[in-house]
């Protein structure tokens, strides 16, 4: 059953975005609900209780304690809404942001199973890479076309949209936000992992994945995305010293060469990503200002608790359809969880980064990354589950990378024998 949780962490995680804003797909809900149940009972039938004598072998305690006061703030926002809040999509956010990755660390609970999920992960977005590179060559996404001609489906995946000239990739996902932030997140984690952890991925895969994960990072045409990358790249860059190497000055000369031709592509690339005050290829910094002008009313309804949970979407944006190009997880939060649903935000990264830092202090920007990322493009249902999902396989997976050292032992609690 261990392996099941994974599966439906790493595998339906991922296509649960393609599904996210149809009821009648979301399968992720109840097919782990079902999973975790199977697995608690099966622990509580065999009572067996497995007892790590080191502290990092138990679910980190300041994981639980954010996660709880976050849980409390959601439903604090809900409770005092003079708005209906959408009370079904914060439980199972709760759930999916808080519960679920408890259980998946409880699964990777040996060295075994910490190599299945990597490998699981590794095949999904080296899929999902290829995928993208098809889809941008002919223009076409095939899974999605299929999708909204079986189903009513509506939302961000019933969207298509060009950026510099050609199609916004999403490949198996339903918008190019999660896909670029799995790219980037991903990047980060099997950098390390093939760098600073023995484990025995086929390296020809990985090394693959290394170069292909950037690449879609720019096919989705997210400019949070260029930004993260570029963060995930720059240890990279670091460590191995690159300038010693030939390859690099020749990358770079094609480069200069090919700006005498592409100069206007590169401006409006570089200048659009730094501004984009007058470039129609999204939000800048100007118009998200106006932005939070519009919507300011709202905010000062409730500041501290905010207006309940999709109040943004679902009250505000009828009265000003400009809100509905907001690039910033800051809106959402603020406007439905108030001040202390951006505190909480902001405590849930730091946490994660002393966590991470405890590991491997040189992989302290994992959680940096997500935090820029959904700072500068458009949340999608916050994406909390994926930094949880992701820091939960760094912190195992750094932990079982040392399990010569590992000292834990099993007590069988019988009730039969007291």
């Amino acid at each position: 059953m261990k392996k099941g949780i994974i599966q439906i962490v790493v595998i339906l995680q991922i296509f649960i975005y393609l599904t996210l804003w149809n009821t009648s797909l979301r399968l992720i809900y109840p097919t782990s609900v079902v999973a975790i149940c199977i697995f608690v009972y099966r622990k509580c039938r065999k009572r067996r209780l497995v007892i790590y004598r080191s502290k990092k072998g138990k679910y980190p305690i300041s994981l639980i304690l954010i996660s709880v006061l976050t849980s409390i703030s959601y439903l604090i926002s809900n409770y005092l809404a003079l708005y209906p809040p959408d009370n079904m999509l914060t439980f199972a956010n709760i759930y999916f942001f808080f519960i679920l990755p408890v259980f998946l660390w409880y699964s990777l609970d040996s060295r075994k199973y910490m190599i299945y999920c990597l490998q699981l992960l590794s095949g999904c977005m080296l899929f999902a890479c290829v995928y993208s590179i098809i889809e941008v060559l002919f223009n076409k996404n095939i899974i999605q076309d299929v999708l909204l001609s079986l189903f009513d489906v509506h939302g961000y995946i019933a969207q298509g949209a060009e950026r510099y000239g050609f199609k916004r990739s999403n490949s198996i996902f339903s918008y190019y936000q999660p896909f670029a932030l799995y790219c980037c997140m991903c990047f980060y984690l099997y950098f390390f992992c093939s760098r600073y952890y023995n484990y025995p991925l086929n390296k020809n895969k990985v090394t693959k994945l290394l170069y292909f994960l950037p690449l879609c990072t720019i096919l989705t045409g997210t400019r949070a995305g260029y930004v993260a990358i570029l963060i995930g790249i720059l240890p990279y860059l670091l460590s191995v010293n690159i300038f010693r190497y030939k390859v690099f000055y020749r990358i770079v000369g094609v480069f200069l060469v090919s700006c005498l031709f592409f100069w206007k592509f590169y401006f409006t690339l570089i200048y659009s990503t730094l501004f984009a005050n007058k470039m129609d290829v999204g939000s800048s910094s100007g118009m998200r200002l106006e932005q939070w002008g519009s919507i300011l009313w709202a905010f000062e309804q409730n500041e501290l608790w905010g207006n309940g949970s999709s109040y943004l979407w679902n009250v505000a944006t009828q009265n000003n359809y400009e809100i509905l190009g907001a690039e910033s997880i800051w809106f959402s939060l603020l406007i439905d969880y108030g001040i202390m649903g951006g505190l909480m935000f902001i405590f849930l990264v730091l946490v994660c980064c002393f966590l991470i830092y405890k590991c491997q202090k040189t992989a302290v920007l994992f959680p940096v990354i997500y935090f820029v990322f959904l700072s500068l493009s458009a949340p999608i249902d916050e994406n909390i589950n994926i930094l949880m999902t992701f820091v939960v396989i760094f912190l195992r997976m750094d932990y079982w990378s040392r399990d010569s050292e590992l000292k834990w032992c099993n007590i069988v609690i019988s009730s039969t024998h007291r």
